[in-house]
């Protein structure tokens, strides 16, 4: 009968072994997947950032041409406020003569995102340059 008991605990623990696996699986699956709905709405705040950006003659003039910018290194974070969805986001852009950190908020109105501020500052002349916020997405 010792056997029999033995095999059963080995079933057990190796039965929670299997769902100690599985639900650490779900956990990571929920914490990866549930982003790519914000990411995909932060792609279009983005693209519509940096065509902000890079249109804009004064920042054009201190980066020089061609400016770009890589997506994977932007950043950006969603919050509630004031009954809103809310994002604030930055990244860089690379021109010619140098840098520049954007940085911007946008906030949710109806099925739309406003931006509501956007700025470049380039650390190398000490200058921020605002790029017409308010622009809708």
């Amino acid at each position: 009968m010792a056997s029999g008991r033995g095999r059963f605990a080995r079933r057990m623990r190796h039965g929670l072994m299997i769902l100690m696996v599985a639900l650490a699986a779900a956990v990571v699956w929920l914490w990866v997947y549930k982003r790519p709905d914000e990411a995909r709405t932060f792609d279009r705040i983005y693209k519509v950032s940096v065509a902000q950006a890079t249109g804009n003659f004064t920042l054009e003039g201190a980066l020089g041409m061609p400016i770009t910018a890589v997506r994977r290194q932007a950043q950006f974070h969603f919050f509630h406020q004031g009954g809103r969805l809310h994002v604030r986001f930055s990244f860089p852009l690379q021109g010619a003569h140098g840098q520049a950190l954007v940085s911007g908020e946008a906030v949710r109105i109806g099925g739309n995102w406003l931006i509501v501020k956007l700025s470049a500052v380039l650390p190398h002349r000490g200058q921020r340059i605002e790029l017409a916020p308010n622009v809708f997405t």
